[in-house]
């Protein structure tokens, strides 16, 4: 066993938390326009007729009945929705921050302590590498502005469960990994294939039998309960069978999610791999099981024609266990020093873009929100290019004007009339053309004039 180094997760994990709090905790957020503004009344609604506390559980009980008719089964996730709207903004995308750097700290000392178990530390470089893959994964950074997307909370706990199921130390920790995997899965159902993963691997590797068997038991039980769930709900029946066109699509969305991150995967191989024949660490049996569940996870999205923000996970575990491969392999060789600094450079520009577009879509939307606040309060009808983002917006301008708000906010889509929700009696009746550019294109017909224009958003007179 080699002597302990110093801990380049931990380093790195307090560098990025107090980043975090510079440069995001002391900023002002506002909820975003995916599903915040549901949730956010929801929660505000039951405490109001319940008080806190059985607002919070007759909140919970609500969101589980209609998850099960829409057919998912995910208690984690509905308990967080009904508690963690309760807080303020500012609080709740600190803690997301928190979550997303959580992530990175977990997988360093997931495969520190690989690396220690097999005797064969790679080099220091060899986890800047590894941060830099995982830091190119873009659809990580949708779920820092997206508050309601449950991939983050899922991902911080399997890189947690990770960490501890590859920990060294006796006692209850593999049995918190375990619970790990399990909430993940309860959060987002593929995380399942983590638990189901781990218990075989305690039986056949570890030796673990009676952790490994429940494991495997609870693992096979929620996913009876979550294919019972899906093919019985209202939403999810639509996506039990595999249709072409929807694999293809999520294939698509998959390979602009891994692109960057496999690049940066090769240049490493490149810049520091050494190969001999036969050669077998103890480490390539977790690079198996963590490259095995992200294959698991992908082919469970494909009925889904996915959205890329879906596609972080699996193209988290398969990176990360090309890495884990690459660990006891790694020796970084001179002259190969272009090769890191290509890494670099592409892991740096997918990391700014990222954190770049996740902060101008917060100061789009407080932008836009004051912009409509000063507007006369004589009905002047809004219009946006995006189907959820009309409603959610009406939301946000109702919340903040403490209900002075009673214009309507309606859809306006790049092709067709738009389904107008709110109330607007024809297509030409909204004062003004909201277009976001991250939703979509907007309808030409009805951009000649634009007259203000945000980070990530464009508004059009109409009349």
């Amino acid at each position: 066993m080699s002597a302990r180094r110093a801990n380049p997760g931990l380093i790195a994990g307090l560098v990025f938390s107090l980043f975090c709090f510079v440069v995001y905790g002391l900023r002002t957020w506002e909820w975003g326009l995916m599903d915040d503004m549901q949730y956010v009344l929801r929660c505000q609604d039951f405490t109001k007729r319940f008080g806190l506390w059985r607002g919070i559980l007759e909140n919970f009980s609500s969101h589980l009945e209609g998850d099960r008719s829409w057919g998912l089964f995910r208690p984690a996730y509905s308990f967080y929705s009904s508690t963690v709207y309760l807080l303020a903004p500012n609080v709740v995308y600190f803690m997301r921050f928190l979550t997303f750097s959580g992530i990175f700290v977990f997988s360093l000392l997931f495969v520190q302590n690989i690396a220690d178990r097999a005797g064969k530390p790679p080099a220091r470089l060899y986890y800047g590498l590894l941060i830099l893959a995982l830091l190119a994964i873009h659809s990580l950074y949708d779920g820092l502005g997206f508050i309601s997307l449950q991939e983050p909370s899922g991902l911080c706990l399997a890189a947690c469960g990770l960490y501890l199921f590859a920990s060294a130390r006796p006692g209850a920790t593999p049995w918190f990994a375990a619970l790990c995997f399990l909430f993940a899965a309860w959060f987002k159902t593929p995380f399942i294939w983590l638990l189901l993963g781990a218990g075989v691997f305690n039986v056949l590797v570890l030796k673990k039998r009676l952790l490994g068997l429940l494991s495997v038991l609870a693992a096979l039980t929620n996913i009876a309960v979550a294919a019972s769930f899906a093919r019985s709900g209202g939403y999810t029946a639509h996506f039990t069978a595999l249709k072409p066109g929807l694999m293809r699509e999520t294939l698509i969305h998959f390979a602009g999610e891994f692109a960057v991150p496999a690049l940066i995967s090769l240049l490493a191989l490149a810049a520091g791999l050494r190969y001999r024949r036969r050669e077998f660490f103890s480490g390539d049996r977790y690079a198996a099981l963590v490259g095995g569940t992200g294959a698991l996870y992908l082919v469970n999205l494909l009925p889904w024609g996915s959205p890329n923000y879906h596609m972080g996970p699996p193209a988290y575990l398969l990176t990360l266990g090309l890495f884990i491969f690459l660990a006891p392999r790694f020796e970084f060789r001179p002259g190969r020093s272009g090769l890191v600094a290509g890494a670099t450079v592409l892991g740096l520009a997918v990391c700014g873009h990222g954190f770049w577009k996740c902060l101008a879509r917060d100061q789009t939307i407080q932008a836009l929100r004051d912009w409509a606040l000063a507007l006369p309060q004589d009905g002047a009808v809004l219009a946006l290019n995006g189907p959820e983002s009309s409603g959610r917006f009406r939301e946000l301008l109702t919340l903040r004007s403490h209900g002075k708000w009673n214009s309507p906010v309606v859809e306006l889509p790049a092709s067709g009339e738009g389904s107008f929700e709110g109330g607007a009696p024809s297509p030409h009746s909204p004062a003004y053309y909201i277009v976001f550019s991250d939703q979509g294109a907007g309808n030409s017909k009805f951009m000649s004039t634009p007259i203000a224009h945000f980070p990530l958003a464009t508004v059009y007179r109409l009349k």
